[in-house]
């Protein structure tokens, strides 16, 4: 029989972690949270239901009925053991689960035996299960505040809604303020007025005996009408197409010795004709879907006159350039390079992580593995033994000029090993994505294959670049005519060997002289409105809450889901990820913006979570920062509800 019972929250967990330890140890999951605070009213807790306020804000929990069963055999094994060992996950979250489970099981929090472990290999659980510590009370402390200043918010603030808005509503402290983030921006683009701009481009031929046949083949391969189908070619397809042709695309900047800026399409036009343009075809389209100017599309169609000025390179500017990694994945980083790559919500990028972290098996003798390091994280630190195996890998794999002369560090020193969280990583750096591809799934592919590329880039070498910019100058009937053309070339790839390089077009210049002559292939005048701010997608709401300092990496994905589930936000169209304010959203917002200014306050949010880390730190007290949020709080619900 087992001597030594590890209890952690998940069944694969458990699989991946029994598998290191041995025989002497039992592995149990609770299978997530065991306790939460009551949801029925007691005798001392009738305003908010699991919160006694009048006794310090006292929780009160009972047990969640999913987990009777699993709470029974817990108990049973418990007094089985000799040692019982709480491993759930390093964060808060994991530090209270670990809690409940003592106090359920009546282990006094001082004695029991806490272990955690960035990542799930040998050597880290051994470190862990050598140093096992006490529960961290400041941590449980903290997460509990969080909970019941949720539970306070969510029991005061939805009944106002019921009467004012709409029986069924519900209000919470974070997803009412990211809510409001998205109400805000909806009114944003609502209100946003286009104003009109011109781009005049020239097509220019470094032969220019061959400017007549390029503009003509250019014309045919971009399929150039009136409306502008040239947009059907993507960047990367012109790009290679005017490499091929020995071209380039140069941008009007100046014209008479002014910014070129116009905001009508005549002048434009008289500009670009001064410049040699030949209009053929001239179409409008009223776009109804439009606003205000933006109503009224312009597209002319055309070639280049046979009494076009001449065109010469005036400067040319070439400069190096180096470009850096970027630093190792965090949870927000990981989760919008997941849902820009892919398509992935944040809950499906956490979803794949979490799997990752908790094994997958690989099969023969590695069978159940840990493959990343734990996913919840907003540390960019990394352990130093990682990173001299990624070192080592970097020179044994691409060779000496890949590998800087000293290791990068992203995040500094942290005097705690035992406690030290670090960003996302594979938890072996030699078993790459394409040795397992027949062992994972296809989102778990991407995802490993993701963090295992961001980790082993952030210690290579920078990318060196060439880039180039010149200026050409064409003297006009009408005044002096000034094009900007810029360009870089990749010298030394660096870290882009691994991470790759993203699509995007890069122009490559050919070889150049000042004074040269240029023929001139193409010139196309093409309209432009100003765009409204862009709509939010999760990942780009989700790094604006985190730059404003609202919610922690365990809490982003299951804000965003929840303002949707709740339909106050939603996708702008079926299958686009961009958000929209929903009509209810918006009074919701309305409404408790209305009565309750300070909890829908942005900055206020942020300074209840830095007082929330605070109280993580041991610097403050929970209950003494609950009652300074109350009071006034409770002032101001008070009112109202007497209304």
């Amino acid at each position: 029989m087992s001597r030594r019972l590890v209890i952690v929250e998940s069944p694969t967990k458990a699989k991946t972690i029994g598998k290191y330890l041995g025989p002497e140890y039992r592995v149990e999951a609770s299978v997530g949270h065991i306790r939460d605070l009551a949801t029925k009213a007691g005798d001392h807790d009738k305003l908010v239901p699991g919160v006694e306020i009048e006794d310090g804000f006292r929780p009160r929990y009972e047990k969640i009925p999913r987990a009777a069963k699993q709470i029974a055999t817990l108990k049973k094994l418990a007094k089985e053991a000799e040692d019982i060992y709480f491993a759930t996950d390093l964060d808060r979250e994991g530090e209270a689960i670990a809690w409940h489970l003592a106090e359920t099981l009546g282990i006094p929090t001082a004695e029991a035996k806490r272990v955690v472990f960035n990542q799930v290999t040998a050597a880290a659980l051994a470190e862990a299960f050598e140093h096992p510590r006490a529960i961290d009370q400041n941590r449980v402390d903290a997460q509990q505040a969080r909970r019941i200043l949720d539970r306070i918010v969510g029991y005061r603030l939805s009944p106002l809604l019921w009467a004012r808005v709409g029986g069924g509503l519900s209000a919470g402290r974070v997803q009412s303020v990211a809510t409001r983030l998205v109400v805000e921006r909806e009114r944003e683009i609502e209100e946003f007025e286009p104003s009109e701009s011109w781009r005049i481009a020239g097509l220019m031929a470094i032969d220019a005996g061959a400017a007549v046949k390029i503009g003509d083949d250019w014309r045919a391969f971009v399929g150039a009408d009136p409306e502008g189908s040239a947009e059907k070619r993507t960047v990367d397809e012109r790009n290679a197409w005017m490499s091929e042709q020995v071209s380039f695309q140069a941008d009007l900047k100046k014209f008479d010795g002014k910014k070129f800026e116009p905001d009508n399409h005549e002048d434009a036009l008289a500009v670009a004709e001064a410049m040699g343009f030949e209009l053929w075809d001239t179409k409008t389209v009223e776009d109804l879907k439009a606003k205000g100017l933006a109503k009224n599309k312009c597209f002319y169609a055309g070639g280049v006159s046979t009494n076009a000025p001449e065109y010469r390179i005036s400067t040319i500017t070439t400069n190096s350039t180096k470009q850096s990694p970027d630093a190792p994945f965090i949870t927000s980083t990981l989760q919008r390079a997941a849902a820009n790559r892919f398509g992935f919500d944040l809950r499906r990028s956490m979803r794949v992580a979490q799997q990752l972290y908790e094994g997958v098996d690989l099969g023969g003798t590695r069978g159940l593995t840990g493959l990343i390091t734990y996913m919840r994280t907003d540390s960019r630190h990394l352990a130093p033994e990682a990173v001299e195996g990624a070192r080592a890998y970097i020179r044994k794999t691409c060779g000496a000029e890949y590998l800087p002369a000293q290791a990068l560090d992203y995040a500094g020193k942290n005097t705690n090993a035992q406690e030290a969280h670090e960003a996302i990583r594979p938890a072996d750096v030699t078993i790459t994505p394409e040795q397992i591809r027949p062992r994972l799934s296809p989102d778990q592919q991407k995802i490993y294959t993701l963090v295992w590329r961001q980790f082993v880039a952030c210690q290579m070498s920078p990318a060196e670049w060439e880039a180039t910019k010149l200026t050409i100058e064409a003297k006009t009937p009408e005044g002096d005519a000034v094009l900007e053309a810029s360009g870089r070339r990749l010298v030394f790839d660096g870290f882009l060997k691994i991470r790759g390089r993203a699509s995007g077009g890069d122009v490559v210049l050919p070889a150049l002289a000042q004074g040269q002559q240029l023929g001139l292939a193409h010139l196309s005048p093409t309209q432009h409105f100003e765009s409204p701010p862009p709509r939010y997608n999760e990942a780009s709401l989700q790094k604006v809450l985190e730059e404003k300092g609202i919610g922690r990496p365990s809490t982003y994905a299951s804000i965003i889901s929840t303002i949707q589930d709740r339909k106050y936000v939603e996708p702008l169209m079926l299958g686009d990820r961009r958000l929209r304010a929903t009509d209810l959203g918006k009074v919701v917002t309305d409404k408790l913006v209305e009565s309750f200014s300070r909890v829908l306050d942005v900055n206020y949010t942020s300074e209840m979570e830095s007082e929330l880390d605070q109280v993580e730190q041991g610097s403050k007290d929970w209950q003494e920062m609950l009652e300074h949020f109350y009071r006034p709080f409770a002032k101001i619900s008070s009112a109202l509800t007497k209304r």
